[in-house]
Order: structure tokens, then sequence, then C-alpha cells
């Protein structure tokens, strides 16, 4: 994996340039802060990746198997909460339900010799579908309807496997791999079992029924998010947008997007209809199943591999 330091702006191959692990060799810029060189467990800590509310997650290399991960670790302040402990591993807990080639695997969670609590999980080299749409704008028709058939085709095996609701699906929760492959990441809401409540669901992305309080919600949540998802992938932008939370909120429940087809001029009108489909205010509007989201993407997407071709 490449990773550039960010004081010297060195890029750095961290397979082979790191002669002090967590270190820039070419300016010694501690590229994981205090933590930089620090073994947790069987990891070495190499770099910071990002950072979030419920913790930073980092490079590392896991020593017994000369790999690169993913570790994410809980602020020692948070340590003390219990429930914020139960919250950091509910994540590895919902991950390691899952196996599927679309959905970050993981491989350990734990607390170090030291009093650290660890969730190690695949390294995704790659960046974010909410970077791309920052960088570049819109995807392109046969590229966002790749992605989309992947992450619905993940998510109907996540249903169908164990009925899990992931909770906050979004561009910034999907990374594409260096090689275009799309994964889903960031289960800490995901839950299980059919019917579940949420209440840390990203506005912009945020189904009605979630936004208006509902004791129970299901898979048709997440389709709702999934197509309010694609809508931005296709448009650029998503369908509601205010830089005042409660004034989303308040369009999920009571204003209609404008239909794609009308928003970008020539747009296909049968998937411009489907994605209306999947937002649609009322549950029962929405597509039946996961599987029926699956196939729809399918035959779109073999049309407009197609037609780019």
């Amino acid at each position: 994996m490449e990773f550039t330091c960010p004081k010297c702006s060195n890029i750095i191959n961290t397979r082979t340039e790191m002669q002090r692990a967590g270190f820039c060799p070419v300016c010694e810029e501690a590229l994981a802060g205090e933590m930089s060189g620090l073994c947790v467990s069987d990891y070495l800590i190499l770099a910071e990746l990002g950072r979030g509310s419920n913790g930073a997650v980092f490079l590392a290399n896991q020593m017994s198997l000369n790999r690169e991960v993913a570790l994410k670790l809980l602020p020692s302040d948070f340590t003390a909460n219990p429930e914020d402990v139960n919250n950091f591993f509910y994540e590895a807990k919902a991950a390691a339900h899952l196996s599927h080639a679309h959905i970050v695997q993981a491989i350990e969670a734990g607390v170090s010799k030291h009093g650290i609590y660890f969730f190690a999980m695949e390294l995704v080299d790659g960046e974010t579908i909410e970077k791309q749409l920052l960088d570049f704008g819109a995807l392109k028709y046969s590229t966002a309807s790749t992605i989309a058939r992947k992450i619905s085709s993940a998510m109907e095996y996540a249903w169908e496997t164990c009925r899990m609701i992931h909770g906050d699906i979004k561009p910034a929760n999907i990374i594409l791999t260096t090689s275009g492959e799309p994964k889903l990441a960031d289960l800490g809401l995901a839950q299980f079992g059919g019917a579940a409540t949420f209440e840390q669901a990203t506005p912009l992305y945020i189904s009605p029924e979630i936004a208006s309080g509902r004791e129970h919600v299901d898979f048709h949540a997440d389709i709702y998010s999934f197509g309010i998802m694609l809508y931005e992938m296709l448009a650029g932008e998503p369908p509601f947008f205010d830089l005042e939370p409660e004034r989303v909120i308040k369009m999920h429940l009571e204003d209609e997007p404008e239909p794609l087809e009308k928003r970008l001029g020539f747009f296909d009108p049968a998937l411009s209809a489907f994605i209306d489909s999947m937002i649609a205010k009322k549950q029962e509007n929405r597509p039946s199943s996961w599987h029926k989201v699956t196939e729809f993407l399918r035959r779109y997407d073999i049309a407009a591999q197609l037609n780019e071709n």
C-alpha cells in the first residue's frame, strides 16, 4: 500500500520503505502520532488512516502472517463505559457473521495486554464513493450500475443469511479497491434478526420510517438509503440537501424527489422509475425484496455495459 507523509508529502510504499515502522523514511514524521510503532496484540501500527467519533483506524502489520490490515482502536476515554465497549465490539461481531466478496471482512477483535480495545479487519486499498463524488462528480452509468449491483447482491446475501439491516448505507461506507471492486464497510449500526431500531442513521440517507421514529424497521429502510445513494452516484448530488440536518429529515418525510429522468434530461426512464420506487415514502411502494433490486440492477448493468461498448 502507498501512503503519503502528511508532513513532507513523500509517497511511501508501506511494505518496502518503512525502515522504522510507523515513521516516514525521509523526514521521520510519526505517521500514527503517539501510536507509531506500537504493538497491539499481534499488530504493529504503521500509519493512521482515519478517525471518527467511535475510534481511529490505523494501517497495521499483522506480524504472525506478515500482512497489512486495518486496525480500529477504541479511544482510551471510552473504555470506562461498558456501553461504549459493547458498541465498539458490535461491528466486529456483525462482520464476523458475513463472508461475501463485497463486504469488508472481520479478522479479530479483543483487548491487548495493555488494555487497548482493538478490531482488526480486511484492509481495502482504495477510496470511498464519497471521495470519488467529491473529486469527480457523478459516476458513469456503467460504473454506477456495476457498483450498485454488487452492493445490492451483498445486501441480499446479508439479509437472506442472517436478516441483517445495515442501518447506514451511504457513499462514505462504500470503498472502491484499486481494481474497482466495491466493498460495503462500517457495520457499526447493523442489526440482525429482522425488525430493528436505529437512532444514528445519517440524515442525508435516512429513510422516512427511521426519521419519523418508528419503533421497528426492516430491510425496506436499507433499500431506501441505497436508492438515495444510487441517485447521488448518478446525479452527483443527493435528492435532498440542506446544511441543517433537521431540514433534510423534513424533506425525507414530506418532499417528493425530482425524478432523475426530469433532473438530468437524457436518462433511462426505466432506471429513473426504479430508483423512484426505491425511495418511495411508503415502504410498501418500494421493491419487496433485495432480490428484486439485485435482479433489476443485473439486467440494467448488462445493458449499460453493452451500450458502453
